[in-house]
C-alpha cells in the first residue's frame, strides 16, 4: 500500500512534469488504498467477540472497560470468494435484559439521537454463495429465509464497526469516492496529524443527509480509519469509532484486530453506550472446503422465501444446511408457492353428487306423474 510519505514523493516527481496533484487526487488515492486493502481479504476465517454495554467514563469506554451487565457474542465469519458463512449468537435472556434496561434509561444515559444505535440482540446466522443462494436464520424468531438474492447483508464486524451499513456499503473508501465524484467540495483534507498523536490523513466528508464523517486514515497500514467521527447536522458528535490494534497479515494486508465505538461521546458525563470488536482467531490464508460452509438449523423452525407467505413450510428435523441443501430448501419454497397458485387436482365435491342425484330423482318423479296421469285419463 502507498503511504503518505510515498505519495508526497510520488506527487513531487509528478509536479516536475505536470501540475501538482490536487486534494481530489490525494483523496482518491486514499479511498482506493482503503478499498484495495479491504478487497484483498478474499478468503479468510475469523472468530471475534462482539461486546456491548455501558462505560462509566469516556476514558473507560475507549479502554474497553464496561460496567457489569454487558452482553457479548462470539462470532464466526468465513469467506471464500463468493461463499460466506456468518454466525453471531447472543444469549436470549441476556439480550432481553439489556434491551429492557435501554428502554428505561435511554434518554437519561445515552442522550438524544442514540435511539439510532444498532442493537442486534436477536443473533444472526447467514450462509450464501453469490449468484446462487442466500440463507438467513434468526434464532430468536425461529425463522429462516432462503432466496436467490441476498435479502440482508452482514454488519457489526471488526471492519465496519457498526457504522458503515450493510456489507460496508458506506466504508471510508466508498464514501469518499462517491462524494468527490458526485459532490465536489463536500470532502476536504484537514491535516496530517490525527487526534491519536501520529501522522494520519484526515478527511472530512459532508453528506446530503446532513451528517458528517471525519476519517483519520493510517496511510502506512491500508488506510484503515484509526478514528472515525460521526457528527449530526447540528455539529454534535453522534458516534466515535477507534481502531486500537491492527494486525499485519500476509501480502501486505492490514486487519483491524481491536476496535471500540462510543455513542454520544460529547456528553458531559457517563455512562456511555459502548460496543467492542475483538478478533481472537484469524487465518488470512485458510484451506477451506464445502464443509466449512454449513450451518445448523433446528427442527420446528419455519422456512420461507421472504416474499411469498405461501412459500412457508416447517422444518421437521434438525438439518445441517450446506450451500447444496440451501438450494434444495429454496426449490421447496418455490414448489410451495406453485402448489398454492395452481391448487390441487380438482375433485368433484360431495354436494355436486347430491345435486345430480336430486335432479335425477326429480326428473324420475316428474316422468312418473305424467305416466300416471296418462293412464288415469285413459281409464
Amino acid at each position: 500500500m502507498v503511504g503518505l510519505k510515498s505519495l508526497v514523493i510520488c506527487f513531487g516527481i509528478l509536479s516536475l512534469v505536470e501540475d501538482s496533484p490536487t486534494e481530489h487526487d490525494v483523496m482518491a488515492v486514499a479511498a482506493h488504498g482503503y478499498l484495495a486493502n479491504r478487497e484483498a481479504f478474499t478468503t479468510f476465517s475469523m472468530r471475534y467477540r462482539y461486546k456491548v454495554g455501558f462505560a462509566r467514563s469516556i476514558e473507560d469506554a475507549f479502554n474497553c472497560r464496561l460496567e457489569e451487565g454487558s452482553v457479548q457474542a462470539d462470532v464466526l465469519w468465513i469467506v471464500d470468494g463468493p461463499k460466506l458463512r456468518f454466525e453471531r449468537i447472543l444469549d436470549p435472556e441476556s439480550a432481553e435484559s439489556i434491551r429492557q434496561d435501554i428502554r428505561k434509561i435511554q434518554d437519561a444515559r445515552i442522550g438524544e439521537g442514540a435511539s439510532t444505535v444498532a442493537m442486534p440482540m436477536s443473533g444472526q446466522l447467514q450462509l450464501r454463495e453469490e449468484g446462487k443462494v442466500y440463507l438467513g436464520f434468526s434464532p430468536l424468531m425461529k425463522v429462516a429465509t432462503v432466496s436467490d438474492v441476498e435479502t440482508q447483508g452482514i454488519s457489526l464486524t471488526p471492519f465496519d464497526m457498526g457504522i458503515m451499513g450493510s456489507n460496508e456499503k458506506a466504508s471510508p473508501g466508498a464514501t469518499i469516492l462517491d462524494l468527490i465524484e458526485a459532490s465536489p467540495g463536500s470532502c476536504t483534507i484537514l491535516d496530517t496529524k490525527g487526534s491519536v498523536g501520529q501522522e494520519l490523513l484526515t478527511i472530512r466528508c459532508g453528506t446530503s443527509s446532513g451528517f458528517t464523517f471525519v476519517y483519520e486514515l493510517d496511510t502506512e497500514r491500508g488506510y484503515l480509519p484509526l478514528v472515525t467521527m460521526v457528527e449530526r447536522p447540528d455539529g454534535t458528535p453522534a458516534r466515535e469509532a477507534r481502531i486500537l490494534k491492527i494486525r499485519s497479515c500476509s501480502k501486505q494486508r492490514w486487519l483491524p484486530e481491536l476496535a471500540v465505538v462510543v455513542a454520544a461521546p460529547g456528553k458531559r458525563e457517563g455512562p456511555y453506550w459502548t460496543e467492542i470488536f475483538q478478533v481472537y482467531e484469524f487465518n488470512a490464508d485458510p484451506r477451506l472446503s464445502d464443509g466449512d460452509f454449513a450451518i445448523g438449523l433446528p427442527a420446528g423452525i419455519l422456512v420461507n422465501d421472504g416474499v411469498h407467505p405461501n412459500s412457508q413450510f416447517g422444518l421437521d428435523k434438525p438439518t445441517r444446511t450446506s450451500i447444496e441443501v440451501a438450494e434444495k430448501l429454496l426449490q421447496r419454497t418455490r414448489t410451495e408457492v406453485a402448489d398454492v397458485a395452481t391448487g390441487p387436482p380438482e375433485k368433484a365435491a360431495p354436494w355436486r353428487w347430491y345435486l345430480i342425484a336430486g335432479n335425477v330423482i326429480g326428473i324420475a318423479l316428474l316422468v312418473g306423474i305424467l305416466v300416471w296421469r296418462y293412464y288415469r285419463g285413459r281409464v
